[in-house]
C-alpha cells in the first residue's frame, strides 16, 4: 500500500500524528540537548492530546516515550498510552512495521480502528 493511502485511511479513521516537539529536532546531534527539547514539549504534546482525547496514544521513537508518558499523564490520559515502537531508521525499519502492524491488527479487534482498516 502506498504511503499516502495509508494516510488518508489514516485519518479517516480518526487517527492523528503528532510530534511531540512544535519545531523539528532531529538536527540536533547531541543527545542531552535533543532530550532538553523534548522535555521542554511536554505541556505542548499534553495541550494537543487534552484537544484530541484519542483513544490511543502510540509513541514512536523508545527515547522519548518517556515524555509522551509525562504528557499523558498530564492530560489526564495515562490510561491510553502504549509502550513506544522504534522510530523506522537505522535498521529499525522491519521492527517498526511488524510493531505497527500488530497494532494496527489489535486496534481492529478493540473495533477502534474499522475491520477494513489497512495493516
Amino acid at each position: 500500500m502506498e504511503m499516502k493511502n495509508f494516510l488518508r485511511g489514516f485519518k479517516a479513521a480518526g487517527c492523528y500524528l503528532e510530534d511531540l516537539c512544535p519545531q523539528p529536532v532531529n538536527h540536533i546531534k547531541v543527545s542531552s540537548e535533543r532530550r532538553a527539547a523534548w522535555q521542554d514539549a511536554v505541556a505542548y504534546l499534553a495541550g494537543r492530546i487534552m484537544s484530541a482525547s484519542p483513544a490511543v496514544i502510540l509513541p514512536i521513537h523508545k527515547g522519548s516515550e518517556r515524555y509522551a508518558r509525562q504528557a499523558a499523564e498530564l492530560a489526564g490520559r495515562l490510561d491510553v498510552i502504549r509502550p513506544a515502537i522504534p522510530f523506522p531508521s537505522m535498521g529499525n525499519h522491519p521492527r517498526y512495521i511488524a510493531e505497527l502492524s500488530r497494532l494496527i491488527r489489535e486496534l481492529r479487534r478493540a473495533a477502534i480502528l474499522p475491520d477494513g482498516f489497512p495493516g
